[in-house]
Order: C-alpha cells, then sequence, then structure tokens
C-alpha cells in the first residue's frame, strides 16, 4: 500500500525528515566542538541548528500523521505508536534544551552540562525514532507499494448500494 501523502511520486513524509535529523544531528557536532574549544560560535551554532531541526520536526509532523491514519495504523499500529511518541518525547527534550538555552544565553558552568546532556538525549531518541521509522518501511513495508500491486484507497467512502458502482466503478460492490 503507497504513502497516503504523495507529491512527485514519491512519499511526501519520508522525504521532509531528512532535514531535521541532519540539523539535530549538527548540533550535537557543534555542541561537542563547543566543549572541546569554548569557542562561542559553536554554542550559537548548536542553537541555530536545533532551532531549525525543531521546525523542520513540526513540518514533518502533518504528513507523518497522513500517513499513519491512511496506512501505519492499518499496517503497523504498535510501531506507528512507538514512532509517534518517540519523536514527540524527541520534541519535548529538544525544545526543553532550547528554552534552556535561550534563558540563559550562555554556553558556560553547569548550565552548559545540561543542555549539553539534553542535546544528547534527543539525538539519541531521534536515531531510536528514525530506526522504528526505517523498520516501518523496511521490514513491515508501510507505504510502500509492492510490484504488481493494486493501490488501495486511502479512505473508503461507502454510498448508497445503487450509487457504489460510481463510487468504485472496478471494485465489486460489498453486498449486506
Amino acid at each position: 500500500m503507497k504513502s497516503g501523502r504523495v507529491e512527485a511520486r514519491h512519499p511526501l513524509h519520508p522525504a521532509l525528515v531528512y532535514y531535521p535529523i541532519g540539523s539535530i544531528y549538527v548540533s550535537l557536532l557543534a555542541d561537542c566542538i563547543y566543549l572541546v574549544t569554548r569557542v562561542p560560535f559553536w554554542w550559537g551554532m548548536t542553537l541555530w541548528s536545533l532551532l531549525f531541526g525543531i521546525l523542520g520536526m513540526f513540518v514533518a509532523i502533518g504528513p507523518g500523521l497522513w500517513d499513519y491514519a491512511t496506512t501505519g495504523r492499518l499496517m503497523a499500529p504498535r510501531l506507528g505508536v512507538a514512532h509517534m511518541a518517540t519523536n514527540g518525547l524527541t520534541l519535548a527534550v529538544l525544545v526543553a534544551d532550547v528554552v534552556l538555552m535561550v534563558a540563559y544565553r550562555s554556553g558556560a558552568g553547569a548550565m552548559f552540562n545540561l543542555t549539553f546532556g539534553l542535546t544528547v538525549a534527543g539525538n539519541v531518541l531521534l536515531g531510536y525514532a528514525a530506526w522504528l521509522g526505517r523498520q516501518m518501511v523496511y521490514v513491515c513495508r508501510v507505504g510502500v507499494a509492492e510490484p504488481g500491486q493494486k493501490e488501495a484507497p486511502a479512505f473508503r467512502v461507502t454510498l448508497a448500494p445503487e450509487q457504489a458502482e460510481i463510487a468504485h466503478p472496478n471494485e465489486p460492490r460489498d453486498q449486506p
């Protein structure tokens, strides 16, 4: 069964997740460089890459929910819920990280240790959520159209029996 939201014959949610994943991993790299060098540029780089990553996560949420509503809950409900919950927890951890970074405006002392820990935790959670998404696609084949598979409608509208031929002319009519 193909993904519920497709643009130019490519599923939209998987195409949108690479940017936030990359941005959030860059934030961990920048935090590690700041830990070694203590150059303020890298602390700022962490903040901005987290902000862009969080924004990208919010952009990917809509198509992800659409895919879950049209395919995921039918084919891999536990993985879909675990993927959503882990991404939600990741988002909460990263938002808390950004709030603390903005509130204290400094990468010094114990506050850096806390924000660094939150960045690491957010990256670990994001890696697990990405792995769950990979399992849904490559193991459970959620959102993948197999060769020769007839594409099923995302939502089936049930009309009155006399109108069923109009709604789905190529499918047999459901018998009561």
